[in-house]
């Protein structure tokens, strides 16, 4: 029996994040280009109109599965930055840990954030329009408060953020290239924990570099 349309906020709401869950799985399974929404529509027991209220292509539910994953590391960071006495720019290496931690917790789980590109369609819906990394807006208000309490004398902390996230994410995204797992399986390369705590301790000096400039 399919299932009925949800009315009420909180059962849709449900009903979305059991959409984005099942299409993760899915995208996860057969890709972007074997993922169809007919077929979450049948995984899901649902009609495809009913999906269609929610998803208008499966771009738009690409992005909202993404959106959820950046979503979920940036309440992680911003309960961080509540929580935290040290100084600003110390910051920098907690966030980039905390997303390396997130990754080596659920490897097979960030593999749609970092190795898979977004469906095509022909507009543009309204998740991907609003769609937005807020890590890189947090790095900028860290920037801006370090330059600002003296902590570093750099004063174009916008590209010092972008330049960081670049960092962050150019790591992560590195292991999940196929030439990553060959690499992974030499002696002399270690663990994808021990490639993270390595890619710290450079982030670290980068950071102490910026800090010596004062």
């Amino acid at each position: 029996m399919k299932k009925t349309r949800a009315r009420s906020i909180e059962e849709k709401s449900l009903v979305f994040k059991e959409i984005v869950n099942k299409g993760r799985e899915l995208f996860l399974r057969y890709g972007v280009g074997g993922f169809t929404l007919r077929a979450l529509a049948n995984e899901l027991g649902m009609g495809q109109a009913s999906l269609y209220t929610y998803f208008q292509s499966k771009r738009e539910l690409w992005f909202a599965i993404v959106e959820e994953e950046f979503r979920n590391s940036e309440e992680k960071i911003e309960d961080l930055i509540r929580n935290y006495k040290g100084k600003n720019i110390d910051l920098v290496e907690q966030i980039a840990k905390l997303y390396f931690d997130a990754i080596t917790e659920d490897y097979r789980k960030f593999r749609i954030v970092l190795k898979t590109t977004p469906p095509k369609s022909m507009k543009k819906g309204s998740i991907e329009e609003r769609y937005e990394i807020r890590t890189i807006r947090i790095l900028q208000d860290i920037f801006l408060k370090a330059s600002q309490e003296g902590e570093i004398k750099e004063r174009e902390t916008i590209k010092l953020a972008y330049f960081f996230w670049s960092l962050i994410f150019g790591i992560a995204l590195s292991t999940q290239t196929d030439s990553f797992g060959m690499i992974e399986k030499l002696p002399y390369f270690g663990t994808l924990e021990e490639y993270f705590d390595f890619a710290l301790r450079k982030i670290k000096i980068l950071i102490k570099s910026i800090q010596k400039e004062n």
